[in-house]
């Protein structure tokens, strides 16, 4: 069914030892989301320079939204 209400959706970027893994993070973002968090997918994970030695940038799609209002700040 289609939303009454829009979704919002944005990427977040975020730097991590090169060793962590990708759902592990996703996990997490998941866990502190809030209550309108809809979606956390994998974008991508980049290594090299600029970023320091030994991180990487893990990048997720996060979608948010409200079944029964439209969110504002």
């Amino acid at each position: 069914p289609l939303r009454r209400y829009p979704t919002s959706s944005f990427d977040l970027s975020v730097l991590v030892p090169h060793r962590e893994h990708s759902g592990t993070v996703q996990d997490a973002i998941r866990r502190f989301g809030g209550e309108h968090l809809i979606e956390v997918q994998f974008v991508r994970a980049y290594e090299g320079a600029p970023l320091p030695e030994g991180q990487k940038s893990l990048s997720y799609r996060l979608v948010v939204g409200a079944l029964d209002h439209t969110l504002s700040n």
